[in-house]
Order: C-alpha cells, then sequence, then structure tokens
C-alpha cells in the first residue's frame, strides 16, 4: 500500500490467473474546479499582443469556399 501511495500508480490484484480488484490511491476531490491547474503552466510571451501573422481570410476577403 505504501508503494501505490507514493508512486501513484494503481496495482490489479488477481485471483486464479483473473483481475478481481485494483488498489488506487485514494485522493480528495477538490470543492472547486477554480485553480486546480495552477502552477502547472508557464506563460512565456504577451498573451494579449497581437500577432504579426495575416490570416488567409483577411488577405482576400473577395474569396468563396465552394463547399
Amino acid at each position: 500500500m505504501d508503494e501505490v501511495e507514493t508512486s501513484g500508480r494503481g496495482l490489479v490484484i488477481a485471483k486464479n490467473g483473473h483481475p478481481v480488484l485494483r488498489l488506487v490511491s485514494y485522493q480528495l476531490k477538490p470543492d472547486t474546479l477554480y485553480g486546480i491547474d495552477q502552477g502547472r503552466f508557464e506563460i512565456l510571451d504577451d498573451i494579449i499582443a497581437p500577432i504579426d501573422i495575416t490570416w488567409e481570410a483577411e488577405s482576400n476577403p473577395d474569396r468563396v469556399i465552394d463547399p
């Protein structure tokens, strides 16, 4: 049980060669999902500033796409 808790990986327990039970580490669910990914991502540039790329739709507004 200590190994499952520290590694975070589950363990399958079998009886007569057939899987019967899966032992996993117990984790409490957060009250809210707000902020659940805090600290997982890093913003490397200014995400609000406009980019210097012209979209194809803006370069030729008369072009019609025919499905």
